[in-house]
């Protein structure tokens, strides 16, 4: 179970404000590491997950993908941005890849709004699909490892993560749950059984949503007098 303790230990940089920008593996290179297809989260209503394209196995035992938001809360504040944090462990696998979407409890819709940060833009990108939004790794189409300027970070043992801002939708929206899906990948560039997915959730609730017990004048009465 190494590779968990090393995806644990990550998590924690990532809740304690450090960005780890990701390494990615995308077994058919030539097809999907520039930008995977949108929809493969394994939402509801999505069309499967990474491994529709990669052909692996999903997951292993030694292996995860996690998400948290760098403050560590499992709340949101409508309307705040806050930084997002992905992070995949496999341990063998030397390229990886994830994309996620935010949606509302409610009626699976796009929740919030999802960003890139500034500087660098390079390691991830937005699309939009079937009136839902995306952000997943990108790549400027290495063919060697260790490209310091791909999304990708062929190359990069074991697995890594990356960052990115999501504004918070607005009061009244109620819950929201992250979906995303992973690949940690042998860097081959194929698509085959020594690729494996993973996928993860994440749930937040919205901040000052919780009932309020209702309590007559009599009972006010009795607690105060």
């Amino acid at each position: 179970m190494r590779v968990l303790t090393m995806v644990v230990l990550a998590v924690s940089l990532i809740l304690l404000g450090v960005t780890i920008q990701a390494s990615m593996k995308s077994n058919s290179a030539v097809a999907d590491s520039l930008l995977p297809p949108a929809r493969r989260t394994g939402a509801p209503g999505d069309a499967g997950t990474c491994i529709t394209c990669h052909l692996g196995t999903a997951g292993t035992p030694d292996g995860g993908i996690f998400i948290g938001l760098s403050t560590g809360a499992t709340e949101y504040v409508p309307g705040q941005t806050d930084t997002v944090g992905v992070v995949i462990g496999d341990f063998g696998q030397s390229r990886f890849g994830f994309e996620l979407t935010v949606l509302k409890n409610s009626d699976n819709t796009t929740a919030g709004t999802l960003g890139n940060f500034s500087d660098p833009t390079v390691y991830t990108s937005i699309q939009s699909a079937a009136g839902r939004t995306y952000i997943s790794h990108t790549s400027n189409g290495a063919v060697y490892p260790f490209d310091p300027t791909d999304g990708t970070f062929w190359g990069v043992p074991t697995g890594i993560g990356w960052g990115f801002v999501w504004t918070a939708p607005p009061q009244g929206t109620g819950p929201v749950t992250f979906y995303v899906a992973g690949v940690a990948a042998d860097g081959d560039a194929d698509a085959n059984s020594a690729d494996y997915t993973y996928t993860n959730v994440l749930t937040l609730q919205e901040a000052g949503t919780t009932d309020i017990e209702p309590l007559t004048w009599g009972e006010i009465k009795k607690r105060y007098r």
